[in-house]
């Protein structure tokens, strides 16, 4: 029997030769257990995926916004650990809610609707564990898949 169909089929062949072969059944179950016990393999690869999800802001973590507000750059990055919660503003932005009370707004690439993640948002945690402009894409829960153009930070102006 040629050796490369004894491999594809050796699970198979195991049960059926016995059955089939007219050879001696310690022949055939020799040539099966050379087939199974081959070379071991010289490589195993082992991938692990982690993906965050970061829930919609809830009335306790979000603060009364005052009146005058400015918007500052806040880098092209944040930590994903400190976003305490999400909300969609009517201008197509994310209000990121910062555990260390402030707050940001996240532009969303052209296409994207921030409407689609009135539920928050999942990521894949990066190897930095940050959340970056024009690298990360944030998913709703609709399937939607947008990258963020920029971060800026909200600051009150005194009057």
């Amino acid at each position: 029997m040629n050796s490369a169909i004894l491999l594809a089929t050796a699970p198979l062949a195991a049960l059926l030769l016995p059955v089939v072969s007219d050879q001696p059944s310690s022949v055939l179950a020799g040539a099966v257990e050379d087939v199974i016990s081959g070379p071991a393999a010289g490589q195993v690869r082992i991938e692990r995926r982690v993906i965050i999800r970061v829930a919609p802001g809830t009335s306790d973590r979000r603060q009364p916004v005052p009146r005058r507000l400015v918007q500052q750059p806040a880098g092209d990055c944040v930590p994903v650990a400190a976003i305490g919660g999400v909300e969609p503003t009517r201008d197509n932005r994310l209000l990121l809610f910062m555990r260390d009370r402030r707050v940001l707004t996240a532009a969303l690439t052209d296409g994207c609707s921030a409407e689609h993640f009135y539920a928050g948002f999942y990521m894949e945690n990066s190897a930095d564990g940050q959340l970056c402009v024009r690298r990360d894409h944030v998913h709703a829960r609709d399937g939607s898949d947008c990258q963020l153009t920029s971060l800026q930070q909200l600051v009150t102006v005194s009057r």
